[in-house]
C-alpha cells in the first residue's frame, strides 16, 4: 500500500495485489474519484517495474485525467522512488512525487 497525502483536498491510496499466481496488479483510488488498474512488468535487471494501465473504475473516457502509468525504481533495500504519470486530455502531467 502507498498513501498520499495533501493532493488536493484528498488524499489517495495505492494498493498492490496479485491476481493469480503471476501477474501483479495495483489498482489506484485516486482523489479525483477513478479507480485506474495498472498491470507490472520487471525489467531485466529487476531493479525497475512499470506499471501500465488496463482499465479503471468511475472513469468516463480514458481521454478523461487519470493515472496512465507507475514506474517504481528499487533502489535499495528501503522506500523506493517512484514516478507516477497522470494523463489528462491527450497530455501528460508528470507530478514529482
Amino acid at each position: 500500500m502507498s498513501e498520499i497525502n495533501g493532493y488536493r483536498s484528498e488524499g489517495m491510496i495505492t494498493m498492490f495485489h496479485l491476481d493469480g499466481a503471476n501477474r501483479l496488479m495495483m489498482t489506484h483510488y485516486c482523489g479525483a474519484g477513478n479507480q485506474p488498474r495498472m498491470q507490472a512488468s520487471a525489467s531485466p535487471d529487476g531493479k525497475t517495474l512499470r506499471f501500465k494501465f488496463v482499465d479503471a473504475t468511475n472513469l468516463e473516457s480514458t481521454e478523461s485525467g487519470h493515472m496512465d502509468h507507475v514506474v517504481i525504481a528499487l533502489l535499495d533495500p528501503h522506500p523506493s522512488h517512484r514516478r507516477m504519470d497522470v494523463h489528462q486530455s491527450r497530455q501528460r502531467n508528470e507530478p514529482s512525487i
